[in-house]
């Protein structure tokens, strides 16, 4: 086994499980030093550790899948597995997963707003429930790190940063795209109108340039989705979701699909938890 290769021995200790007595009773016997050995007890609390660690992995290193609103959530269950064994009464393994934390904060305590704009744009979370996440996540890594995260400034600075992606996906695709729904639903009775009507018609309905206000972001943040007779969060399709909307939210639909395919690593998720 590797130190760093926290996957690695997942698979290890899963692969020898049903051996687990038999060994820890051998090398209880033959090793004189307790710290180089796992406990019956301890063997199990070091698979459900590393378990989400190689559940992440499974999940991020998906292709066929949007993966970029998922990274927020396996983070807080990261985050969420160190504080609960922080607590322990087993010296070794808190020592061992204080150097864990140690590490993954280096990489992962300040997370990357293309992730936290991917949440916002999961209509079952959006702001309200990017703020829950991030306070879950800095709550659990506080007892050792003593840092302060303020969610409402992420949340701002994340409210702001889509602001402005939607005003420049407004300002290079709101004319056609406003220009083939003007089409699509009166392509019928344009025909019939005269040239004066016509021409009325059409300067009242210009579409609008990039000044004009983001009413489409902003009636997305406001407005309730109901869920309730969906599928499992398992099943759900998110960019079915706003393909689906794409009539209701035309450049906030655009905008999303570009987002949410943004990929998670340019290495191998194995290789980026492998620190």
């Amino acid at each position: 086994d590797v130190s760093t290769r926290w996957n690695s021995t997942y698979k290890l200790l899963l692969s020898t499980f049903e051996y687990k007595e038999l060994l820890c009773g051998f090398f209880g016997q033959v090793v004189q030093s307790s710290s180089l050995y796992l406990f019956s007890n301890q063997w199990n609390i070091c698979c459900e550790i590393l378990k989400v660690f190689s559940d992440a992995t499974d999940q991020l290193s998906g292709v066929y899948y949007p993966t970029c609103h998922l990274v927020v959530t396996h983070l807080c269950n990261v985050a969420c597995i160190f504080c609960e064994h922080l607590n322990s009464n087993e010296p070794p393994l808190i020592e061992c997963i204080i150097s864990m934390k140690t590490k993954w904060e280096k990489y992962f305590l300040n997370i990357p707003e293309i992730f936290l704009c991917a949440i916002v744009l999961d209509p079952r979370l959006k702001l309200d429930g990017l703020g829950e996440l991030l306070t879950l996540y800095f709550d659990s890594l506080n007892p050792i790190t003593d840092t302060c995260h303020s969610s409402s400034i992420i949340l701002s600075s994340v409210r702001h940063s889509l602001t402005e992606i939607y005003t420049e996906y407004n300002a290079k695709y709101g004319s056609q795209v406003a220009t083939q729904t003007q089409h699509t639903t009166s392509s019928i009775i344009t025909s019939r109108l005269t040239k004066a009507q016509n021409l009325i018609r059409d300067r009242t309905k210009r579409p609008r340039g990039s000044s004009s206000s983001n009413l489409e972001l902003e009636n997305y943040l406001t407005t309730t989705f109901d869920f309730s007779t969906t599928d499992d969060e398992d099943t759900f399709d998110i960019l079915r979701w706003w393909a689906q909307k794409k009539q209701v939210y035309p450049i906030l639909s655009l905008m999303a699909k570009e987002i949410l395919a943004y990929p998670v690593s340019t290495v191998a998720v194995e290789q980026a938890f492998s620190m």
